[in-house]
Formats: C-alpha cells, sequence, structure tokens
C-alpha cells in the first residue's frame, strides 16, 4: 500500500490485498487473528454490537495485526473503537501528533518538537520522538491531540464466530464511516488547508 494515496479526508483503509496475499488461510489473515483472539472478549460481551465491534477493530489494526486489515494514515498514531462505560454507546478516538506551529508559537523555538521519521516526502509524514543523542537541547514538548467522537452509524450485526467476510463487511463500512465523520475533524485540528470542522 503506497502512503502517497493518502490524502485529505482519508485516515484509515482496508487492505484486503495483503491480508489474502500473506494469509495461511482461505479467509486472509485477518480469520486467522480474530480466532487467536476470541479469547480477548469477556463472555459477557460477545452478545453486545458494540463490543464486538470494538473487539474485531483492535484485532484488525496495529499493534496486534502488522500490518494491519485496516491501515492507518501515518500521522495518526492510533485509531480505536471503545464503548463508553456510562452509556454504552460507540465512540471512535483517534490519537496523533499536533506539530508546536499548530501551538501559534507559544513554545519557544529550542524546545524539540516531533521529527519527520522514515517518510519523508508524503504528505502525512510519520512523526517520531526526537534523537536526543546528538548532543542538542534535551528539552522535549511532544503535543498529543485524541479526537473523540460518537458513532452514529448502523453497521452490520457481527458476533466474535461470525464468518469473516462479514466481519470485514463491518470493518469496512466502519472505515467509510470514519473517513466521513471523524477524518474532516482531524485534518481541521491539524490545519490542513480545505478541511472543515
Amino acid at each position: 500500500m503506497d502512503d502517497a494515496t493518502w490524502r485529505r479526508g482519508i485516515i484509515a483503509r482496508v487492505d484486503d490485498g495483503c491480508d489474502q496475499e500473506y494469509g495461511s488461510s482461505s479467509g486472509g489473515r485477518l480469520a486467522t487473528y480474530l480466532r487467536d483472539h476470541r479469547d480477548r472478549m469477556f463472555d459477557e460481551d460477545r452478545d453486545n454490537q458494540e463490543r464486538v465491534l470494538a473487539w474485531a477493530w483492535e484485532v484488525a489494526t496495529g499493534p496486534i495485526m502488522s500490518p494491519g486489515y485496516v491501515r492507518l494514515r501515518p500521522d495518526i498514531h492510533r485509531l480505536r473503537l471503545g464503548r463508553d462505560d456510562y452509556d454504552g454507546s460507540l465512540f471512535a478516538q483517534a490519537t496523533f501528533p499536533v506539530p508546536h506551529h499548530q501551538l501559534n508559537g507559544r513554545v519557544p523555538y529550542a524546545i524539540r518538537d516531533w521529527t519527520t521519521g522514515h517518510r519523508l516526502s508524503t504528505p502525512f509524514p510519520d512523526l517520531e520522538e526526537p534523537d536526543l543523542s546528538d548532543g542538542g537541547s534535551q528539552n522535549v514538548y511532544l503535543v498529543t491531540g485524541d479526537l473523540r467522537i460518537a458513532v452514529k452509524g448502523k453497521f452490520p450485526y457481527i458476533s466474535p464466530a461470525a464468518p469473516v467476510d462479514e466481519v470485514k463487511e463491518a470493518l469496512a463500512e466502519v472505515v467509510r464511516y470514519l473517513n466521513e465523520e471523524l477524518a474532516p475533524k482531524v485534518d481541521a485540528a491539524l490545519g490542513i488547508e480545505g478541511a472543515r470542522w
């Protein structure tokens, strides 16, 4: 999957080709990982659609699957689904580094910031913690944003033992939803030109 194909408004995508190519079973890698991680679910959660969907998402994304069945844009450190303990609703939360220039100059230049990782030529670089071994300033201020939204979409019902094609369909629907509802908000928070809340 080429990093150059990432663009504004897309923070996640499904990589079914890689899943099939490197899978040892007919259902691909995802089927194997889902089977191997069913014990991560409590028995009482197996009938709760929100918890099952959050579990399937967790299995399908890194670090459990690496590379994940669901891939994240390089500048997104984490994108998780969860079930709110208070009201039981589903939420999505994106975690991403916020470079100092987004803070309107409130941090002195001498304080180190996120550095560009190995993907230099992409519009969404993989930002990493700075290397402190070069003798420069040891002062580091790393700002990370957590943007959380309530998920209002309706997704296909799945169970922990659902056929992998049904799980893939549900995950693809979640990816579409997050790219429509969460990606513009993340892009706006990062100051990407043209992005709107």
